[in-house]
Parts: C-alpha cells; structure tokens; sequence
C-alpha cells in the first residue's frame, strides 16, 4: 500500500483502533482529560500496536502526503488519533518544513487543546524542527509572547531532548519572561523546563531559582527536584 491520499490510512487506522479498542474504558479516559474530546478507549501501548503495521506500509512519503494524512487524522473526533498523528509525525519529523511551524502546526495546537496534544506536538514536531532550524526562533518567541497559552506553553518546551545542545540562555530568557505566571499548565513548563536545564547547567538553574523567589511554587518545585537530581549525580560522579 502507498500512500496516495490520508483517507486511505486513515480508514484503515480507525479499523484497527475501533478492533483494538475497549469502550469500557473511553468515558474514564474522556473525565482525565476534562472531556475536551471523546475517546474510543485505547491505551498508548495498544494504539501503538495498532499502528505499528500500518506505519511500515507507508515507506517515504512526501510532505504533501505527510500533511494529508496528519490532517486527516486530526479531523477525527476522538482523541486517539491526534496522538496517532503525533506519533506519525515523531516518525517522519525530518520532513517536516520550517514553513509549517507556524501554519499548519500552529492550526493543530490550538484544534482542541490540551496539555496531551500540545506535549506531544512539542516533542513529535516543534523541538526536532526547530533543533535543525534556527530561523524558527522569531516564531518560538512570538508565540511565547502572545495571547494564547497553549502556543507559550509549546514555546517554553520547544528546546525539549536537547541536552548538552541546550541554548541555556535563550532557555532562562523564555523562563524568565513568564516566571511570574501563575496559570498551572505554564507554571508546570516552566517547572520542567528549569528540571531539564538543571542537568545541563546545575549553576545557572539554581542561580536563575535563587534570583526568582516569585516563581509559581509549581515551577520552583519541579525546578528544584531537578537541582536535587543533578546534585545528586554530581556528588555520585565525584567519588
């Protein structure tokens, strides 16, 4: 099978996942994610399963193909393909062009959103992207400094599975631009950022920590978990 259209793939997808699927659990997985969508009730190992297959018929498809059938499945109502695009998108991120990021990215961040679909587009598509290109900066700081919460939550996160090349200052300039905001979804980025950036720089996490006491105590203690973490390795690396 190759992929000529979504529609194709799509369909077979949602075989799979309504074969695959327990709708006695799909009401308990709509309440965790506050109902912002229905769900049919499959696991992320079970969804990935189902998957698997259907992803090793797709070979090398073009981005045109890529966004057909990513769009597609985000048009489906029920949550699990969104984390199916997500997943889909993870798999082929190389093809994704900068042009997308605030196009058709963006569109998708803000179809539904929730902390579920903009973690995984930010791990999936928005920090490999923007790793390979710098150029997409001015957006990453457009969107941080806009309206729109999911869009800064997406922003403080896009330099996520960086590590050693972490921008440890353009990291602690997107923290300290929301460090007194106080809504728990950009807190709890905040927060997990600084984790992050703490077992890279340890000095200038617990330096930025110390300088900030008005940090949500959401950020600051996920923030200093990670200076504990990373004090911990280093005094185990010492002896």
């Amino acid at each position: 099978m190759r992929l000529s259209t979504g529609s194709t793939f799509v369909a077979e997808i949602r075989l799979q996942f309504e074969a695959a699927a327990d709708s006695r659990i799909a009401p308990e997985m709509a309440r965790y994610m506050k109902n912002v969508a229905p769900f049919i009730g499959l696991k992320t190992p079970e969804r990935r399963a189902a998957l698997k297959p259907i992803l090793q018929t797709l070979g090398q498809p073009s981005a045109d193909d890529l966004f057909a059938l990513v769009n597609e499945l985000y048009e489906q109502p029920e949550r699990e393909f969104k984390y199916a695009a997500c997943d889909i998108l993870a798999r082929f991120n190389k093809l994704i062009p900068a042009d997308w990021m605030d196009t058709h990215i963006r569109r998708w961040l803000l179809t539904e959103p929730w902390w579920d679909t903009i973690d995984s587009l930010v791990n999936a598509a928005i920090a490999p992207v923007t790793a390979r290109d710098a150029s997409l900066e001015p957006t990453m700081y457009a969107w941080l400094t806009s309206e729109e919460m999911w869009l800064q939550r997406a922003a403080i996160g896009h330099q996520r599975g960086r590590k050693a090349n972490t921008d440890v200052p353009l990291q602690l300039r997107y923290c300290e631009q929301v460090a007194t905001d106080s809504r728990f979804f950009i807190a709890k980025a905040i927060g997990w950022a600084l984790r992050d950036l703490a077992a890279v720089d340890l000095a200038a996490t617990k330096d930025f920590v110390a300088k900030h006491p008005q940090l949500p105590r959401v950020a600051a203690r996920e923030a200093i978990r990670g200076i504990e973490r990373a004090e911990l390795r280093a005094q185990a690396m010492a002896k």
